[in-house]
């Protein structure tokens, strides 16, 4: 099934007399179960992709298609509808609420879509033992290693059952012990919950670990290798 398509996919963005194209017509699928890897040099549109089709941002043409639905011209309320239901991110910063616990982290996306505390703590707690954190669920973010935090941000990425997880540069931050540790498991987590992974990355730690390699330049793919 495809979860995601985009339809000759532009982006361009204007600073004073200045145009700057992010996205060049970009067509490209994304099936369920897939792990992929969008790559380039700063400015190739990798981060412009990931965001657009995690509908963070709006193409300037084209269309982006979530399970064959058309989403782009969406108001913000039903962007928003649609990425609780389908879409979960990972960010290189983390993004984590300082002031609550990680098991509260993990749970405030099921929160926000009106679940109870306690079905949302049960949930938030299997997640976290999948990650390896059951032992930490307690902690507040600054407790945590850099590792152990990326690791909180893929379980709450996870907790709605997303068909689709975007990842920002998810090991930059990381050390190459921690780094391979992310990749692990975000890589068991694909296959054994089904979702596709779609990394923004320039790191070679997670290039050699995907099944498809999608090569942006100047806003256009250069390459897309399935290995």
């Amino acid at each position: 099934m495809k979860v995601v398509e985009t339809e000759d996919l532009s982006k361009i963005y204007h600073f004073g007399d200045v145009e700057v194209t992010a996205l060049n017509r970009v067509n490209l699928d994304i099936e369920e179960h897939e792990f992929i890897a969008v790559w380039g040099p700063s400015g190739s549109g990798k981060s412009t992709f990931c965001n657009i089709i995690g509908l963070l941002d709006t193409p300037t043409s084209g269309d982006v298609k979530i399970k064959g639905t058309s989403v782009s011209q969406l108001n913000d309320h039903k962007k928003s509808d649609t990425r609780n239901e389908y879409i979960g991110f990972v960010f290189q910063n983390f993004n984590l609420v300082p002031v609550l616990s990680a098991l509260e982290n993990v749970m405030l996306p099921l929160q926000v879509q009106g679940v109870s505390a306690a079905e949302a703590a049960e949930k938030a707690k299997t997640l976290l033992d999948e990650v390896e954190l059951s032992d930490r669920m307690d902690h507040r973010p600054q407790k945590l290693s850099g590792g152990q935090q990326q690791r909180v941000a893929i379980a709450r990425a996870l907790v709605t059952d997303p068909l689709l997880v975007i990842a920002d540069e998810p090991t930059a931050n990381l050390d190459t012990q921690s780094a391979n540790l992310i990749v692990n498991l975000m890589r068991k987590i694909n296959e054994t919950r089904g979702a596709a992974f779609v990394f923004s990355t320039h790191d070679d730690r997670l290039l050699d670990r995907v099944d498809r390699k999608i090569h942006l330049q100047d806003g256009e793919v250069l390459e897309d290798v399935r290995v």
